[in-house]
């Protein structure tokens, strides 16, 4: 996580936290079936575009200006 920009300030404590929660039992099967079903389409751009546009609800995106990972 470090090389992908978390701070230092972080300690490394909390960012040893995430591997059970990413890798879990299952050897990483989930999350890789999490990261290889990003889809960086126009098609999948207008899909998730048309998904938040006219809700009667509020939605928010938050998205980091600099995330490396999610362009």
């Amino acid at each position: 996580m470090r090389a992908v920009g978390v701070s230092p300030s972080v300690p490394s404590a909390e960012l040893a936290c995430w591997l059970p929660l990413l890798f879990g039992d299952d050897d990483g099967r989930a999350f890789l079936r999490i990261m290889r079903g990003f889809e960086l389409t126009a098609a999948k751009q207008r899909l998730y575009l048309d998904v938040i546009r006219g809700r009667d609800y509020p939605v928010q995106v938050v998205w980091g200006a600099h995330d490396r990972m999610l362009p």
